[in-house]
């Protein structure tokens, strides 16, 4: 690989990433100042991440999605591509994640025993 053609995919990386952070931001209600805020961070490297300007450290994006209330799972996994059920799965994924084992299992049968309902 060529170092023009890394430049090219770490652009769009930081777009991809960005507008997942947008995303996220926007559905909880938040303003980019208040993401700052929340996450200790400049309102300017919020604003420059979510236009894919600049790429942040993990860390950084660590404190962002624990602002959100999001797992870094749930952003690098969220595909804003993709179709309505799609964003279901993985709006269930999120929740489910912050649950305790035993919660997670007792959602897990019920999900079960209403999908064999809706057959």
């Amino acid at each position: 690989m060529k170092l023009g053609e890394t430049k090219e995919i770490s652009r769009e990386f930081s777009k991809e990433l960005g507008m997942k952070l947008r995303h996220f931001r926007n559905s909880k209600g938040m303003s980019q100042e208040q993401l700052a805020f929340e996450s200790s961070l400049n309102i300017n490297s919020i604003g420059m991440i979510e236009r894919g300007q600049k790429c942040p450290t993990v860390f950084t994006l660590k404190r962002i999605c624990d602002s959100l209330g999001i797992s870094l799972a749930a952003l690098f996994l969220y595909d804003n591509s993709s179709g309505s059920n799609e964003t279901a799965i993985q709006h269930v994924t999120e929740i489910m994640a912050h649950l305790s084992p035993e919660d997670a299992q007792r959602i897990s049968v019920i999900v079960a025993q209403a999908a064999k309902i809706g057959q």
